[in-house]
């Protein structure tokens, strides 16, 4: 996120800052301040976001979501979804959430995915976060052959080192081109700063007790700012 930032205060000529990272598979709103409004940071970053998710049935992996080595597989039948909306909305108010170990955290000068990357343990985090709302939007089954397109397209446009190369290898190896189906449940919060979509998806899985996984995450909105008042950049 830093990297992107720099890109687009150079292209406008101006100094800037941002007021919250995304997940490097998440996609959607980032407010970027520039010259005297970076020194609004503290009070924009305080305000609530606004995501749009996408639940996969069948799959753990280290980062919870699918750039990440799997580390659990099982078959899931497209019951998940009743199951996913029962649980999510035991989600509401205050939330007790552990930071996954793969995240922006900065760690004595590094960044938290590091440490990960290289299997190192690092000390646990509690945040204290608050979830406005949530709902579960609907659900659909997707073809083994769709499914690995989809994710190995999403891997390759993360920029940086994210074990891509033994990700997709591990996807290509439990993916087999038959005929199986895998449910993928929309889904979409409310939250404060802090939250991390792929813990929740992490504690949902752990609650329902079946693998879970994020396929797709995107921040519609950030305080009063939506996805439709923003300018693409790449």
């Amino acid at each position: 996120m830093t990297a992107f930032v720099k890109k687009f205060a150079d292209s406008i000529g101006k100094i800037a800052t941002h007021t919250g990272s995304l997940d490097p598979l998440a996609d959607g709103v980032v407010i970027v301040l520039t010259d005297d409004d970076r020194f609004r940071k503290e009070e924009e970053s305080s305000v609530s976001k606004e995501y749009t998710f996408r639940v996969l049935g069948g799959f753990s992996t280290d980062s919870h979501d699918v750039l990440g080595i799997i580390s659990k597989t099982l078959p899931v039948s497209v019951d998940i979804y009743n199951q996913i909306v029962v649980n999510l909305s035991h989600y509401s108010g205050t939330y007790l959430q552990k930071v996954p170990d793969f995240s922006a955290r900065r760690i004595n000068g590094e960044s938290a995915f590091d440490f990960a990357k290289r299997g190192e343990k690092i000390e646990e985090k509690i945040e204290e976060v608050f979830i406005l709302g949530q709902s579960v939007t609907g659900v659909t089954l997707v073809s083994e052959q769709h499914l690995l397109r989809d994710i190995t397209d999403r891997i390759s446009c993360v920029k940086g080192s994210f074990r891509q190369a033994d990700i997709i290898k591990g996807w290509e190896e439990v993916l087999y081109k038959t005929d199986r189906q895998f449910p993928l449940v929309e889904c979409s919060v409310v939250v404060s700063k802090r939250m991390y979509v792929r813990g929740l998806v992490r504690d949902l899985s752990e609650d329902i007790g079946v693998p879970l996984t994020t396929l797709s995450i995107t921040r519609i909105k950030n305080g009063k700012y939506s996805i439709d008042d923003c300018t693409v950049f790449e």
